[in-house]
């Protein structure tokens, strides 16, 4: 199952390379229309993504029909029951399910989330200088930091000593990350466009906790979620897409050329679709682990992205010891997510006592002690039973 950690980075990183490259080639000169037209497609590219995940739904659902029998057994049942004086009492848990409720609950809050950058670039009415990765690495920590604080409240996820030890490495990690970027953003005055990208990271960890509750508690299939999620977020598009064109914040002949040949439709078509598995990848990591394993999986997001931009990124050069201490820094944070979601266990200290895989040996331990120790029970009495029954005979 790391098999997913390892198809969302390369989808990731496929989408990143193409980014940086366009990023790269694109205009300086850029207006706040063009880059509110492609922030828009972006968001569309993320929701067609998701609606493709029906494919998977029509696959589930065709598996899981059941097969139809012979209308004699059929009709048997029903004589059964109709002559049958039991009645039965059973309750409709579809009525008080809330499942839909969270799913659109979901579906705004990362659709808010998803529009950071355009909100910003429609509430600026002046080119303001965009943050990149050399600015922004260290909002890394706030997603991280706000998955555990979630976790425990709402999940009720209970935290052990190793638990605590990684939040500390975290902590110190992060702190050196959190002083350099706070320091190189009120250098470059880029302030404003930081309070879009803080409430941003904190929203998508609370994103993930309402889809660990679906998936885990309200019995949501992965592909279900994501398509769900899709139709209600496509159905905030058709209300928001003809405002926007009404309030004139596009640029037509951006629309035009992202589809004005055969090569550029494939390469809108494979974005999609790399869209699509990545956003599978993690519904499947959220199920079969946990939210902050997806915060594992952003931290090294981070890392390759910092690197890559690094080398990429010919306009803006910078000092390379902070290069190098942001990277540290990634590492140990990466360390420190290792720790707690268990993927290092370090056997000393204590530290794991309390981990799942040592709960389950002490509870194999002590069911195996129980069932010796029955054994023992049922075999002296077994022989007991013998000796008397000997005893009898020789009477």
């Amino acid at each position: 199952e790391y098999y997913y950690f390892l198809i969302y980075w390369c989808m990731d990183l496929l989408l990143y390379i193409r980014s940086l490259l366009l990023f790269n080639n694109s205009n300086e000169n850029d207006d706040n229309k063009s880059l509110v037209t492609y922030d828009y497609l972006h968001l569309l590219s993320l929701n067609f993504a998701d609606l493709l995940s029906g494919f998977l739904v029509l696959i589930t659902s065709y598996r899981m029909k059941p097969e139809k029998k012979p209308e004699k057994e059929i009709d048997a049942k029903k004589n059964m029951n109709q002559n049958s004086s039991i009645e039965l009492i059973y309750n409709d848990f579809k009525k008080k399910d809330n499942r839909y409720i969270l799913i659109l609950i979901l579906s705004i809050i990362e659709l808010f989330a998803r529009s950071s950058n355009l909100l910003f670039n429609l509430i600026n009415d002046y080119k303001n200088k965009q943050l990149n990765y050399y600015n922004s690495e260290w909002i890394i920590s706030l997603d991280i930091i706000s998955r555990i604080i979630f976790s425990k409240i709402i999940l009720k996820t209970r935290l052990y000593k190793h638990h605590l030890l990684s939040v500390l490495i975290f902590l110190f990690a992060s702190l050196i990350m959190v002083i350099l970027g706070i320091t190189s953003i009120i250098n470059e005055n880029l302030i404003i466009n930081i309070l879009f990208l803080v409430p941003r990271n904190i929203i998508f960890g609370i994103g993930d906790i309402i889809s660990k509750i679906l998936l885990t508690y309200k019995f949501v299939l992965p592909q279900n979620l994501l398509f769900t999620k899709g139709v209600f977020n496509f159905g905030m598009h058709l209300i928001i897409f003809p405002i926007l064109c009404l309030t004139n914040e596009f640029k037509k002949e951006i629309f035009s050329n992202y589809f004005d040949s055969g090569v550029s439709i494939i390469f809108v078509i494979l974005k999609i679709f790399f869209f699509f598995i990545r956003g599978f990848c993690i519904m499947k990591i959220i199920d079969r682990f946990s939210p902050l394993h997806v915060a594992f999986v952003n931290v090294v997001l981070c890392l390759y992205q910092y690197i890559l931009f690094m080398i990429f990124d010919e306009k803006n050069k910078k000092v390379i010891y902070i290069f190098i201490i942001n990277l540290i820094c990634l590492i140990i944070i990466i360390f420190s997510t290792l720790l707690f979601n268990e993927i290092i266990i370090i056997n000393a200290f204590g530290l794991n006592k309390y981990t799942k895989k040592n709960i389950l040996i002490r509870a194999k331990k002590d069911n195996d002690s129980e069932n010796s120790d029955s054994d023992s029970r049922n075999n002296s009495m077994l022989s007991d039973g013998i000796f008397d029954k000997e005893e009898n005979l020789e009477n």
